[in-house]
């Protein structure tokens, strides 16, 4: 309303002018006098060239700064956003754009206006429910929507889904995953963008013990001894991070064990070919799944958004001889992130074996 009430007034002001008196025409010329000689003609034509030239760009600045052109401006103005509210008001053309957005620029969308928040584009049962499929898998979305189902004091919401998103990405809920081990140890989230949770390959007698090559001599023969050694399964997700790809970095592994009275580590193990880390799964989308079984050179894996994929480690778990002692004295485990060219650790603390943190 502002913007037209200016371009009224500007209107109104190049009419005056408009109206008003003119410069001299062109083709009226004063004749120089019948006793000026041609050389003064002559000087005085070339003075009256050189002003000219010099007044130009502070004529091209007037003519810009003039009401006619700020006029001109004005309306450009409105007609771009005219076009541009003609696009926004269009529900169909924006629920179209709303179906490419990841969850966190869908909220966003949700602050620009009121008329966004008022026709629920960005708040669609639909749209949220894709999402909760697409991240933490149809099975554990069912159950969780089961769950809510049974709660008789459940208040009413705009939109369900977009809640039952924001609960099962609070309480941090995996994907469904074949691979996982049989024990659980723990989960963590690195803010919002990447997760991780740890599970524990138990042996059917519970216990550690390996037949694990330790060295190779110059001649090639190779020693064997036995060890504590364990298994764990790692799963890695892409939870939060739309601008491109998340990477795992190849590192070496450790658990902490650490006590009060002294610092320990658990080391993966290195030296046998046959423990070696590796990726097992690799989930990406549209339901594309990549198996990797050799040894890694660069990145471990690549994950872009609700990707998520198994690796399968190997630690020497000293002092260790079963499985149930491994989980009281491990505490937890950390990796290296490579968000957006920054590498960030990802802590993941372990339960003990009672199932308290």
């Amino acid at each position: 309303e502002g913007l037209m009430k200016e371009v009224a007034r500007l209107k109104g002001t190049a009419n005056n002018e408009e109206m008003g008196p003119d410069a001299v025409p062109s083709c009226v010329r004063l004749s120089p006098s019948s006793g000026e000689s041609n050389s003064d003609a002559t000087l005085r034509d070339v003075g009256n060239s050189n002003e000219s030239n010099s007044s130009e760009p502070a004529a091209k600045k007037a003519k810009l700064d003039s009401p006619a052109m700020i006029c001109a401006f004005a309306e450009e103005e409105q007609r771009r956003f005219d076009s541009i509210r003609n696009v926004t008001e269009t529900s169909k053309l924006v629920h179209r754009i709303a179906s490419f957005l990841d969850p966190s620029s869908l909220c966003r969308c949700l602050c620009v206006a009121k008329s966004w928040s008022k026709q629920n584009i960005f708040q669609d049962q639909d749209l949220w429910l894709n999402h909760c499929i697409k991240r933490f898998g149809a099975v554990a979305v069912r159950k969780w929507q089961d769950f809510e189902d049974d709660e008789d004091d459940k208040e009413k919401s705009v939109s369900p889904n977009l809640d039952l998103y924001c609960r099962m990405a609070e309480r941090n809920v995996k994907p469904p995953c074949s691979l996982e081990g049989s024990a659980f140890m723990g989960g963590s989230s690195l803010d919002g963008l990447v997760s991780g949770w740890v599970s524990l390959m138990e042996r059917s007698n519970g216990e550690t013990s390996r037949s694990v090559m330790l060295s190779q001599g110059n001649d090639g023969k190779r020693s064997y001894g036995p060890i504590p050694v364990v298994e764990l399964r790692i799963l890695l997700q892409n939870t939060g991070f739309s601008n491109g790809v998340i990477s795992f970095p190849n590192q070496q592994f450790s658990v902490d064990a650490s006590t009060r009275r002294k610092g320990e580590k658990m080391m993966e193990v290195c030296s046998d070919e046959r423990f070696k880390k590796r990726v097992l799964h690799v989930e990406k989308r549209g339901g594309e799944v990549v198996s990797k079984s050799k040894s890694l050179c660069e990145d471990m894996c690549s994950l872009a958004l609700f990707e998520y994929a198994v690796l399968s480690v190997h630690i020497h778990a000293r002092g260790c001889s079963t499985a149930a002692k491994f989980c009281n004295r491990a505490k937890k485990v950390q990796l290296l992130v490579s968000i957006d060219g920054t590498t960030r650790p990802l802590v993941i603390p372990f339960y003990s074996f009672n199932g308290e943190p």
